[in-house]
């Protein structure tokens, strides 16, 4: 599984919480397009690398067949299920949190951070390249692409910027959670 993916799955887990995973059912799809053997290989490694605590919180697993009734099969399957208490609306409704202040926005915060970081490491690199480049021309793109990812940055710390919690809020939260 790729970063991106992983980290949306971690965010959906994230917005989910732990209460409302009985009621996903994570799908595998293309199972025409592969063999058995290795689409059941590929099932286990999601099973118990990517999606193994969303499954030990209750989550099921299911394999689209294709079909019109194999989707339906598995839809059938939400309906014997509670209502889902998903996480994320229940922290901005009944806690009166900010997007922000929530799990899922912490989970995002935390992952727009690695990411700058990640960028800012990338920076130095093709700095050093740049500068050790005795081609003019490969120096200018990696410049370029240098100034591509400084501006992805500065994007990146904006938005960390807006979803920092205010002092004073932190406080009114602290003690709205002391009397609960």
């Amino acid at each position: 599984m790729k970063g991106s993916a992983l980290k949306d799955l971690r965010v959906f887990g994230t917005v989910c919480g732990d209460k409302a995973m009985p009621n996903v059912i994570m799908v595998t799809t293309k199972w025409s397009k592969i063999t058995e053997k290795h689409g059941a290989q590929r099932e286990k490694e999601l099973e118990t690398r990517f999606w193994k605590d969303m499954i030990a919180d209750g989550c099921a697993t299911a394999r689209f067949g294709d079909t019109y009734e194999s989707a339906w099969s598995i839809v059938g399957r939400l309906s014997d299920k509670h209502q889902a208490e998903v996480l994320l609306p229940r922290e901005i409704v009944d806690s009166d949190l900010r997007l922000n202040e929530t799990q899922a926005g912490i989970a995002l915060n935390k992952e727009l951070q690695r990411l700058m970081q990640s960028q800012k490491e990338t920076v130095r690199k093709l700095r050093g390249l740049a500068q050790n480049q005795d081609n003019g021309l490969a120096a200018h793109e990696l410049d370029e692409r240098r100034a591509e990812i400084e501006t992805k940055i500065r994007q990146t710390s904006d938005q960390l910027r807006e979803m920092k919690i205010s002092v004073s809020r932190q406080i009114h939260l602290f003690f709205k959670s002391r009397r609960h």
